[in-house]
């Protein structure tokens, strides 16, 4: 009981939305003062308040930033440090920078540090990143590396990204890479994100497309994204907003949580015969949330069992759609056992999350997920878990 309260906890706190600069652990950088200083080949920067006390920035993730120099005046090293002198981890989970520049002096590689000065994993997925340039000096390709060096695939199972920029210097064109270099569709279903941006520089839309350039339906059926004050808008092929069910769920992942766990109660509650028909309908509801409001397209499958689970607290998208995933097939997994308890009922969510997989990879209907059905039968696993306690509950309380 107490393991199904914390994941109903846990769901709610981590779908939340939010603030993108904590401020309980110092003060924000425009508060404070920046002092430099510099000896021999260091330069440093320290972060002070009102009364020349030393400050940890909450927004820098730092109070003091040490930085060694080159010959020709290039920043070779960055370490961070708190109000106390002690390394400061950053928001990527490293404490250092390391970079590596060409004859141009632009910086070719970086190398993000441990508190020991040894490659480190970053919540980006990567230890090493390698970088090119076109002629304007601007990132060209980069490509990424474990701690040993090696090519490393990360967020969307990309080994690189290659870019294209608009007039005002904001990237209109990202190529996603594998490990040679050439474009790849990721586990995303495309090969290619262009995007448009706002008067004031902010992001506007999204587009996707595939190894040939042609518009490509992501899971829910949209071919581009609309940013509009931190919201996101499905568009249409036409780039008209399209709305459906699933897409607000989505974007509302709280009401997913609710209704997820409301429909328990209900499930509990109905007479038997009244159950019988809300199963039905639920899964006739599950077909119609993961089949019948998608576009086909090309069939395509991510079959690396835990993929997405790997980057849980590192990509908020994947983070949240592994919750629906579960949360959707909670009800289901209630009411089958309000229906029947036999244990061995427990293996239908797991049956039916396959039975739509393989539909979706056939039919060109989304992408078969292996993490997809893992996350489904947990969901209705979870959902016997929590009709056993509501029932035992209402049980004890008749008596």
């Amino acid at each position: 009981m107490i393991a199904v309260l914390l994941f109903i906890v846990f769901s709610v706190v981590f779908i939340i939305p939010r603030n993108t600069v904590n401020n309980l652990q110092g003060r924000n950088s425009t508060e404070l003062t920046a002092v430099e200083s510099k000896e021999g080949n260091q330069r440093r920067l320290d972060y002070v308040d009102e009364n020349g006390a030393i400050t940890f920035a909450a927004d820098k993730k730092y109070a003091t930033l040490l930085e060694t120099l080159d010959p020709d005046g290039n920043v070779v090293l960055e370490q961070f440090f708190d109000e106390n002198g002690e390394p400061a981890a950053q928001s990527g989970r490293y404490y250092g920078r390391a970079y590596t520049y060409d004859k141009e002096g632009q910086r070719i590689k970086t190398t993000y540090l441990d508190l020991d000065g040894n490659p480190v994993l970053t919540n980006s997925g990567y230890a090493i990143v390698k970088r090119t340039y076109n002629k304007d000096g601007q990132v060209e390709t980069e490509m990424y590396y474990g701690t040993d060096g090696k090519q490393i695939a990360i967020g969307y199972g990309q080994y690189g990204e290659a870019y294209l920029y608009n007039e005002i210097g904001k990237k209109s064109q990202i190529t996603y890479l594998d490990r040679d270099g050439r474009a790849m569709l990721n586990t995303n279903g495309y090969a290619i994100v262009k995007r448009t941006y706002n008067e004031d520089g902010s992001l506007d839309t999204d587009t996707y497309y595939g190894l040939d350039g042609e518009p490509i339906a992501l899971k829910y059926g949209q071919y581009g994204t609309k940013h509009v004050n931190g919201k996101t808008i499905k568009l249409n092929k036409d780039g008209q907003p399209i709305f459906n069910l699933m897409s607000f769920l989505y974007s509302h992942s709280y009401v997913v949580i609710a209704a997820g766990f409301l429909l328990c109660f209900v499930a509990v509650l109905l007479p038997k015969p009244l159950k019988i028909i809300f199963l039905l309908l639920y899964i006739f509801f599950i077909v119609c949330m993961t089949l019948l409001f998608r576009e086909s397209g090309e069939s395509r499958g991510v079959f690396t069992v835990f993929w997405s689970y790997r980057q849980f607290f590192s990509n908020r998208y994947y983070a949240t759609e592994i919750l629906q995933n579960i949360w959707l097939f909670v009800p289901l997994g209630a009411v089958m056992y309000s229906v029947s308890k036999k244990r061995i009922l427990i293996v239908v969510p797991f049956l039916l999350s396959m039975v739509i997989e393989l539909i979706q990879l056939i039919f060109g209907l989304g992408a078969f997920e292996f993490d997809d059905i893992i996350s489904n039968t947990l969901g209705g696993l979870l959902g016997f878990l929590i009709a056993y306690l509501l029932t035992s509950l209402f049980r004890r309380k008749n008596v």
